[in-house]
């Protein structure tokens, strides 16, 4: 037997078996590169099943787990999106009450969606610089108990911004009444191999935890994990059902190979690797804040913990604060420069950063921003919204999502009950919600947000609402 998915994959290449199997390139390099065609299998004798482990995928699983100190860790094939909406189907069915961060991923809201349960929000504080900041312990203690019956708790820590929640305190908090604290920490798994970095919500309490492997660590697009917590509540069984609802039954084994190859590096060369990027991240950031006008342009850094609900901050997201004339297009002037960052949004940017980035690269980013920063001017601008920090739900996302519909203009929609989504994207949080009425303020947005070709969901210039409007509230 194999001793890895990557050796599978390697003698099955060199075995020259005629494959009466999918794929349907045939592993011939005259339909697809050889190097992708070589890595491209089914799940053939030998090569385990994704959906019942037993030989090198269950493995490789168990290699995570004792990496992330997990009881259990699940690969994720579909990315981390599938991943937690299978932990809301685990935990919650129709009826069943959840409380749900407001600044979630539109993951969570499919499986509020798929589950039919009723999210109770919370509001994370909006920081001064327009996105959202940290859930608190007191925020999510007081939903519990104005909501006792509720199931789980639902949460997003690190934030799109790299911006932290609290985990450890939350966990104790909702365990004491009894549920289960599930974390999208998509932006985290990188969390724990490091001291500048944060614990991971994988060994602070939560008890389902979702990474998106791909987003922070050197593997393919669309891998990701989810974690089971040693000390956690979740029943695993119910999770791996529920991962079989969500995860395709033909899983790439070359996205796979990568995370195996991944999970090598961290074993063996953890501390190398991430002393290295720790490096780099101090020296960029002190020459970036020694040689730019903060009043103009501002880098995030530890200073901010302590506000907004933020209990700690991943320092490898680069999140660039500016106070100057409209930035709408800067991303473009950043490219034609050679760099290409995660996002550009109206009042900030944000470059993401691994143990794979280099000190060159480090290096040209510093050079770019150095000299874009000498022509900024001071401005004030209007405030921005990047997620709904105050919804008047009138009922379930599952309700109104297969509810009865029509397409509306957009400006004409003020009062009316959304059947689907209007999402800011990146980072994928939805502005409007189904369920939610639709307020004046929150469709000023989306039109400034599809002006500037950041949003999804507006389909020309309209967007699906309810037939009727509900006229009684909480109409679940």
């Amino acid at each position: 037997m194999p001793a890895s998915i990557s050796e599978f994959i390697k003698n099955y290449d060199a075995s020259h078996i005629y494959p009466f199997h999918m794929p349907g390139h045939k592993r011939r390099d005259e339909y697809l590169p050889a190097s992708l065609l070589r890595a491209d299998i089914t799940e053939i004798a030998g090569a385990d099943n994704l959906r019942r482990p037993a030989g090198i995928i269950r493995a490789l699983q168990e290699r995570l787990a004792r990496l992330y100190q997990t009881d259990e860790s699940f690969l994720l094939v579909n990315g981390a999106s599938c991943g937690l909406i299978a932990a809301v189907l685990a935990v919650c069915g129709d009826g069943d009450t959840i409380i749900a961060a407001r600044n979630c991923h539109q993951s969570v809201y499919y499986g509020l969606i798929l589950s039919g349960a009723r999210p109770v929000y919370l509001y994370p504080e909006l920081t001064d610089f327009g996105f959202a900041g940290g859930v608190s312990p007191a925020q999510t203690a007081l939903a519990l108990r104005e909501h006792p019956e509720a199931k789980a708790v639902v949460i997003t820590s690190p934030t799109y911004e790299g911006l932290c929640s609290d985990v450890k305190e939350i966990a104790r908090i909702v365990h004491e009444q009894g549920g289960i604290l599930i974390v999208d920490e998509a932006h985290g798994a990188h969390f724990g191999f490091y001291s500048c970095f944060p614990r991971s919500a994988a060994v602070l309490g939560a008890d389902i935890v979702v990474q998106s492997l791909h987003k922070t660590l050197p593997v393919m697009t669309q891998a990701a994990v989810l974690h089971i917590s040693r000390q956690g509540r979740a029943d695993t069984r119910r999770v791996a059902q529920m991962l079989a609802v969500t995860q395709t039954s033909s899983p790439s084994y070359m996205l796979m190979a990568s995370v195996e190859n991944c999970a090598a590096l961290l074993e063996q060369r953890a501390d190398e690797l991430f002393g290295e990027y720790a490096e780099n991240l101090c020296g960029f950031r002190e020459e970036f804040i020694n040689n730019t006008d903060s009043r103009y342009i501002k880098l995030l850094g530890e200073d901010i913990i302590g506000q907004w609900g933020i209990y700690a901050m991943d320092p490898g997201k680069l999140a660039f604060v500016l106070n100057t004339e409209d930035i709408a297009g800067l991303e473009d002037i950043l490219a034609e420069q050679g760099v290409a960052v995660e996002m550009s949004g109206e009042r900030h940017i944000l470059a993401m950063t691994s143990i794979a980035d280099t000190k060159a690269g480090f290096d040209k980013l510093l050079s770019v921003l150095l000299k874009l920063s000498k022509g900024l001017k001071n401005f004030q601008y209007e405030d921005t919204i990047y997620f709904n920090a105050q919804t008047d739900q009138i009922c379930s996302p599952r309700r109104a999502f297969f509810g009865a519909g029509r397409e509306m203009v957009l400006w004409d929609a003020e009062g009316y009950v959304s059947r689907d989504f209007v999402i800011a994207y990146p980072p994928g949080i939805p502005l409007i919600a189904p369920g939610e009425r639709i307020s004046g303020a929150v469709l000023c947005e989306a039109r400034r947000l599809k002006d500037h070709g950041k949003i999804i969901g507006i389909d020309g210039d309209k967007i699906s609402i309810l037939e009727h409007i509900l006229t009684h509230e909480n109409i679940f």
